[in-house]
């Protein structure tokens, strides 16, 4: 089954991004973990209906938690950030490659610049360094910096997953 159509308990969420049940609830009942379209957070809301999520939810959670860790205090910006990073992908641009929703780029790393004003998606490669340190003087005063790479594939193990394998289904399927 494609990664793009599983689907996760509440606890496998818990389990998988680190997050306390707790915190789980609390920002569904914000309306803090949203999902779009077909990824909106399923069931719930009574007894015996146990909510459903679906792949985009759990990263829109765990890059939630990835940017609180690092000190990221302003939720309105966390869920953004996170919600964007899950739910929406881009197309090639010139030598730039595509990324998938909810994905890393599929070579080199990952990493996700958030600045006060912009937010930026950036493709590390093993050889290049320069552009990093260049693209995150572009956000003015600071950023902070989080490996969407790492994020995936300790989140991706931790729910029993094989991250490389469930990149290379995704980017080539």
């Amino acid at each position: 089954m494609s990664i793009f159509h599983q689907q996760f308990t509440n606890s496998e969420i818990v389990t998988a991004t680190g997050v306390t049940n707790f915190q789980l609830q609390n920002w569904l009942k914000r309306g803090q973990i949203v999902g779009q379209g077909d990824s909106e957070v399923g069931g719930g809301g009574g007894p015996g209906r146990h909510r459903r999520f679906s792949f985009f939810n759990l990263m829109e959670v765990a890059v939630a938690k990835a940017l609180i860790d690092v000190g990221l205090t302003d939720m309105q910006r966390v869920t953004h950030v996170a919600v964007g990073f899950a739910h929406t992908g881009d197309n090639a641009i010139g030598s730039r490659p595509g990324r998938r929703p909810g994905l890393p780029f599929k070579e080199g790393k990952t990493l996700l610049i958030v600045g006060p004003d912009r937010v930026e998606e950036y493709q590390l490669k093993a050889t290049e360094r320069l552009g990093l340190a260049a693209a995150i003087l572009q956000h003015g005063i600071g950023a902070v910096v989080i490996d969407v790479s790492e994020v995936f594939n300790n989140t991706l193990r931790r729910a029993g997953l094989d991250p490389a394998a469930t990149i290379r289904a995704a980017y080539e399927g």
